[in-house]
């Protein structure tokens, strides 16, 4: 017996049909249809307003996004809706337009040094005098800079370790080019506005911050606060030092004789040192020694001229001035005037 062939059904012209459902006829069919109409109306709709075909999937959570897409029952043939995502002006995380898109980051930033900090270093004025504390107050950053050579202070100012602290403060570039540091004691009349009221720490800190420094004057010097350590740092880090003086009316006593024996033994300090102006002794007791030990650094330094200043105060026309005496000594002994 031949073999019965089956006509091969056409996929294209076959009709889906919704589980448990059998081919019943003609109202079976539209029934079905009916059911499929209902179902793909709303999504088609849907599609036409979002601009992309029968079906959308929701991307959004606002009331007019698209509906969220339904399903179809699990051994239907009908066949199932194309999916698709619209596109967005926004790319993707991570993609190669959003890397090409997003802007190039900026270089860092240089941090700025605590040295160099924080303001331009000024040029100044070369020679640099202020009469009293207001003026320093007002143009010590101004005045002061790389150029600065000289730097002096008038009748009526009050010189403090505050000072010193200050002219640090504007940095090596600075300090190290000052040649002059003179301050002046004139005015003790009763409206005087001039004292000097630095100490041997702050002087050997100015000493150590100015190698360049060739004259140092520091005169209204007190025993009790200014001592021989002030010279001693001036003389040993200032090799260029020609002159220095350390007097005042209350500076008697702060040199003592080992001073003179140190300088003696260290001829490389300040070895262009040609005046040394300085307090006398003090002591009666003392002043034997202290006066050989001075003698003979006078005859060890033959270009060195001592100075042996003595400072009063004398009332005249009714006020306070400032007498001064002073003795020289040369090779060992004492120069006529």
């Amino acid at each position: 017996m031949p073999p019965v062939r089956t006509p091969k059904k056409n996929s294209s012209s076959a009709k889906a049909q919704p589980p448990g459902l059998k081919n019943s006829g003609r109202a079976a069919t539209e029934k079905w249809q009916s059911k499929l109409t209902e179902i793909w109306a709303p999504q088609q709709r849907v599609g036409a307003v979002c601009g992309s075909g029968p079906y959308v999937p929701a991307l959004q959570s606002s009331a007019d996004a698209c509906p969220a897409p339904v399903e179809l029952p699990a051994n239907s043939d009908a066949p199932l809706p194309k999916t698709e995502i619209p596109s967005t002006s926004k790319p993707l995380p991570g993609s190669s337009s959003d890397v090409a898109s997003a802007p190039a980051p900026s270089p860092p930033k240089t941090p700025i040094d605590a040295v160099t900090k924080r303001w331009s270093v000024p040029k100044g004025e070369k020679e640099v005098h202020f009469v009293s504390d207001r003026e320093w107050e007002e143009g010590w950053q101004k005045k002061l800079g790389t150029v600065t050579k000289k730097l002096t202070f008038g009748y009526n100012f009050i010189l403090t370790d505050q000072h010193i602290e200050q002219l640090a403060s504007l940095g090596p570039s600075i300090c190290r080019n000052l040649t002059h540091f003179e301050f002046s004691y004139s005015d003790v009349s009763y409206t005087a506005h001039n004292a000097n009221k630095l100490t041997d720490d702050a002087a050997a800190r100015l000493a150590r911050m100015c190698p360049s420094l060739r004259v140092v004057q520091l005169q209204g010097a007190d025993a009790d606060r200014l001592t021989d350590a002030t010279v001693t740092a001036f003389l040993a880090n200032c090799p260029n030092l020609t002159s220095i003086e350390i007097t005042g009316e209350r500076a008697a006593g702060a040199i003592k004789e080992a001073f003179f024996d140190a300088l003696r033994e260290h001829p490389n300090w300040a070895p262009k040192l040609k005046t040394l102006r300085i307090p006398g002794c003090g002591s009666l007791a003392h002043q034997g020694r202290w006066m050989k030990a001075m003698r003979a650094l006078s005859r060890e330094r033959e270009t060195l001229v001592i100075e042996l200043v003595s400072v009063s105060q004398v009332k005249k026309w009714g006020d306070w001035e400032l007498e001064t005496f002073q003795d020289k000594y040369r090779k060992g002994k004492v120069q006529p005037w």
